[in-house]
């Protein structure tokens, strides 16, 4: 965070703490202890939730009788928590419901005298515990919230109805910082909308529901922040700048380049892939001349890119949607798990835990309007004569992986029967037609005299339960057809 946010931070605290008691800041003179700091950050990142705000602090260096500047000698780096630990490591350990939160020291604020910010995140997706105890605070005190059941009410309803991409990242600012902070011009082009003046086009964001006004003064919400930021480390948001890292060779020993955006996701969106498409190998094709082109289709990276985005677990932190290129593959990998069965992506209709932020990136054309995208980018690949992808799911992330050549002979025979689901699926999706014999075998190069091959791997889906027949009556197998195994 930038000096002059924790200064404007500072300088509304104190005069909104003037007026009436603050709930979501708390002023200190100086550092007392390390267990007094893990508590008002529960507090503090509770109330915030309960209240609506994205963040709330505790400010050293300020008298809380009569708000005046007295600054602190605290300095976080050196304090030790229980057990003589570093203060940080141990206050995330303590922690559970972890809320993040950073320290940020302004010297020489106001007369030579050192401020010290702690600057905390709302409660997400459950209440933050700090050694075993849910702090709230009450008035300008921090509490157990044992004995208030009317505000762990509140703050179990704020946490099970509230959406990431809706909630507000930065709140209380000016028109000013607004055009500072986003690109209203690349936000209008994305839209289609024709702004004359930079007032029309945070009159646009507030039609749009990204920017909320309140009390004179405006809330950018994480959908505004991450889909239109000029820069996302102003909003804290910088772990969720997706980040391509390209090796050489097929493993990670060799890291050739290592880039992580900066932008927001649909102006940068366009520079991602265009960045990626260099990266990848090349074929030469001798259309016209000879041509370098990217190995991979660019609507199967695409896609799969801003599947990533968009379903990714923003709520999970300090991870970021990942493309890693190797010589042999390309690994798109998101945090969380997907809504819906990976055996279900080219069929099922998309679902989205972030539905803002899914609905601006199709408007803004960068992925398919009328589904998931995964069924373009795997007729894409199977154009292109490349293998099917292996899709993946961890207890925490979600991974696509795309490959140059994938022989059907070395694969396992789970790798086989998948790869003739995915076959399958596709002919049924997008042709309406059930698979076949002969389709298995041009898909996979296999020649005719070679049948045999593609009726051994037909067979093994059917053992895995992949496929079933079209006609389950039929007793022939030379023309025998088959489906996936969802069709009714």
């Amino acid at each position: 965070m930038e000096k002059a946010q924790l200064i404007d931070i500072i300088e509304y605290c104190l005069k909104q703490g003037k007026a009436h008691e603050l709930p979501w800041c708390e002023f200190k003179k100086n550092f007392h202890s390390s267990k007094e700091i893990g508590g008002n950050i529960s507090a503090i990142a509770n109330t915030s939730r309960i209240l609506d705000r994205p963040d709330g602090y505790v400010i050293f260096g300020i008298d809380p009788d009569n708000h005046t500047v007295v600054g602190t000698n605290f300095k976080y780096r050196t304090k030790k928590g229980k057990g003589n630990e570093d203060l940080l490591p141990w206050l995330i350990r303590s922690l559970d419901g972890f809320s993040d939160f950073n320290f940020y020291e302004i010297e020489n604020y106001k007369e030579d005298k050192n401020i010290v910010v702690l600057v905390i995140n709302s409660a997400e997706t459950k209440p933050v515990i700090f050694d075993g105890t849910t702090y709230v605070r009450v008035d300008t005190y921090t509490k157990s919230i044992v004995g208030y059941k009317n505000l762990e009410s509140k703050l179990w309803e704020k946490i099970l109805g509230s959406s990431f991409d809706t909630d507000i990242c930065l709140s209380k600012i000016s028109d000013i910082k607004v055009t500072e902070y986003i690109d209203l011009l690349g936000y209008a082009k994305m839209m289609g909308y024709e702004i004359n003046s930079e007032q029309e086009g945070i009159e646009k964001l507030l039609q749009d529901d990204l920017l909320k006004f309140r009390d004179g003064l405006y809330d950018i919400t994480n959908a505004c922040a991450l889909l239109f930021a000029k820069d996302l480390t102003i909003f804290n948001l910088k772990n969720k700048s997706p980040r391509v890292i390209t090796y050489r060779g097929k493993n990670r020993l060799h890291a050739i380049s290592d880039v992580k955006g900066k932008k927001g996701y649909a102006i940068a969106f366009p520079g991602l892939i265009k960045f990626v498409l260099q990266q990848v190998p090349k074929i030469e094709t001798i259309e016209e001349g000879r041509v370098n082109e990217p190995l991979y289709p660019k609507v199967a990276l695409r896609e799969f890119i801003a599947n990533s985005i968009i379903h990714q677990d923003l709520r999970m932190s300090g991870v970021e949607v990942l493309i890693e290129i190797f010589d042999d593959r390309v690994e798109i990998s998101n945090p969380g798990i997907p809504l819906i069965e990976i055996d279900r992506f080219v069929d099922h209709p998309p679902k989205s835990r972030n539905e803002l932020l899914a609905d601006f990136m199709r408007r803004a054309n960068h992925c398919e309007r009328r589904g998931s995208g995964v069924d373009r980018a795997m007729n894409a690949l199977r154009i292109s004569k490349l293998p099917n992808p292996k899709m993946e799911k961890s207890d925490d992330f979600t991974r696509v992986i795309l490959f140059r050549t994938r022989p059907i002979g070395k694969l396992t025979n789970k790798e086989k029967s998948e790869s003739i689901y995915w076959h399958c699926v596709l002919v049924f999706v997008l042709e309406n037609e059930p698979m076949t014999n002969d389709s298995v075998c041009e898909r996979f190069g296999i020649e005719k005299q070679n049948s045999a091959i593609a009726s051994r791997l037909i067979k093994l889906a059917l053992e895995e339960g992949k496929i079933k027949p079209f006609d389950p009556k039929s007793n022939t197998r030379k023309h025998a057809k088959y489906i996936p195994h969802w069709v009714q």
